[in-house]
C-alpha cells in the first residue's frame, strides 16, 4: 500500500471502496492504528470524496487523535456512523423507488 517517493518519504496508496468499506475494513481488522485510518480518509477527501459518512468518519478520527480518546470510544463513534448511513441510505433509496 506505501511506497518510497522521490524523496524517500513514504507515500500511500488511495484507499479502495468508499468510506463505509474503508471504515467497516478497519473496524474487522481490529481498530489499530487510528493514524492510518486517518491518513486514508484524508486521501479520499482530497480525492473528492465529500460523501457525509467520509467527512463525519475524519471528523471523528480526528478528534481521536488529538484529544487521545479511548479506541473503544472511536470503535463505538465510528460503528454509529456506520450505522447511520447505512439508515440514511436505505431512507433515500426507498424514498427514490
Amino acid at each position: 500500500m506505501s511506497g518510497p517517493s522521490q524523496h524517500g518519504r513514504r507515500t500511500r496508496k488511495a484507499p479502495d471502496g468508499d468510506a463505509r468499506d474503508v471504515v467497516g475494513e478497519w473496524l474487522e481488522d481490529g481498530a489499530a492504528e487510528p493514524y492510518a485510518l486517518q491518513a486514508d480518509l484524508t486521501i479520499m477527501i482530497i480525492n473528492g470524496d465529500r460523501s457525509p459518512l467520509t467527512l463525519e468518519a475524519a471528523d471523528l478520527v480526528a478528534q481521536a487523535t488529538e484529544t487521545g480518546w479511548a479506541d473503544e470510544r472511536l470503535v463505538a463513534a465510528l460503528s454509529h456512523a456506520l450505522l447511520q448511513d447505512a439508515r440514511r441510505t436505505s431512507v433515500g433509496v426507498s424514498a427514490g423507488d
